[in-house]
């Protein structure tokens, strides 16, 4: 099921939930851009017939400006937790629209924090999706599984 969402077209979602929540325009996605180094990761499934899961990931900056347009503050202003309830935030809110994309009759689980070295379990085994964005000065990756 998952071979059915393009990489473009998950890059667009990607895309659409960043400027609309944050105000952050990502570049027009191409292949081969290097992933950062995950700094904060959150992911959500999608229980069901076809159990899904998406995932976002950015290394600290990235994380960090992600929170600060979700929030409407100063990135000195937040903490780690401020910026960890944004990343569910946003992971959420791009589920949703990854659910919609593919048509899902399912409901959407709750949004959890990956730590960081758990990142490559979750896109391995060659079933996932995974694209990497960036809005020029950071770059953010986002898998489907």
């Amino acid at each position: 099921m998952v071979a059915k969402l393009a990489p473009n077209v998950l890059a667009g979602l990607v895309a659409k939930v960043m400027a609309t929540s944050c105000g952050i325009n990502f570049l027009p996605f191409k292949e081969g851009m290097s992933a950062p180094v995950p700094w904060r990761a959150a992911s959500l499934p999608i229980n069901g017939g076809v159990p899904v899961a998406v995932g976002i990931t950015s290394d600290q900056s990235g994380c960090f400006a992600l929170a600060s347009g979700l929030l409407q503050m100063s990135p000195g202003d937040l903490d780690n937790g401020m910026v960890e309830d944004s990343l569910r935030e946003l992971v959420n809110m791009l589920a949703g629209q990854v659910k919609r994309a593919m048509s899902l009759d399912q409901a959407l689980g709750l949004p959890e924090i990956v730590p960081p070295g758990d990142v490559a379990k979750r896109i391995d085994g060659g079933q996932s999706k995974t694209v990497v964005v960036s809005s020029g000065s950071f770059q953010l990756m986002c898998w489907v599984t």
